[in-house]
């Protein structure tokens, strides 16, 4: 093996662990977050202020992921974010004296639209039987020209109706694929989050009630 392909070989690799590790960037996040609070901690002598403030920013977190999956649903479903909502509250916060509102309608009429429909007929130039053959066939193949105009045309009818029947059907199967996706994203996406979350405010709480007594422990 040459010194390129082994360079080469090293370097799928070193990326392939790269994409290996962020799959668990969430884990790694709350272990890292973890240390810095026991070094935090360490560094504070196991004080009981100390503690109490390390679990305090603990419970903060835990309940910041919360906010933030509770963000993540609202912007999954396209809902405004509450920021958003509170400030149409206050922009519809009533004036002093009142506050004259204008109400404008306009009504639209809907436009009938029919086709035409121009054909031929043929009459007889005089009382004739003959000239009233002619007329009888040229009449005829006006009718069977009608006929073939109107099945062509009912024929892209139908073709049309089916094409939009068709991209109809497309349309409502994508826009299900599309609705699992974020049911299915809402349920299980901010499961590792949430979880973590509930970790960090669990330990949280835990030094912040027994902060007196973890002290005198680890002293």
């Amino acid at each position: 093996m040459t010194h390129g392909a082994r360079i080469e070989r090293l370097r799928l690799w070193l990326r392939a662990l790269f994409h290996w590790l962020w799959e668990a960037r969430l884990a790694w996040l709350a272990v890292a977050t973890l240390l810095a609070a026991g070094l935090f901690v360490a560094l504070g002598r196991a004080q009981e202020p100390c503690i109490r403030l390390v679990g305090l920013v603990l419970q903060v977190l835990g309940i910041a992921t919360v906010a933030w999956g509770i963000h993540q649903t609202r912007k999954l479903f396209g809902h405004p974010s509450l920021w958003s909502l509170v400030r149409r509250w206050l922009e519809r916060f009533p004036r002093y004296g009142g506050r004259v509102v204008s109400l404008s309608g306009s009504a639209t009429g809907g436009a009938s639209s029919s086709r035409a429909r121009a054909y031929q007929t043929a009459n007889p130039v005089d009382d004739s039987v003959e000239a009233r053959l002619d007329a009888l066939e040229t009449n005829v193949g006006h009718i069977h020209g009608r006929i073939n105009g109107m099945a062509t045309e009912l024929d892209e009818q139908a073709s049309e109706q089916r094409h939009a029947i068709e991209q109809e059907r497309e349309t409502r199967t994508t826009d299900q694929q599309r609705l699992w996706e974020r049911l299915e994203a809402t349920e299980t996406g901010g499961l590792h989050l949430s979880a973590i979350g509930a970790l960090w405010l669990a330990i949280g709480v835990t030094l912040s009630t027994a902060a007196p007594e973890l002290a005198k422990w680890l002293q």
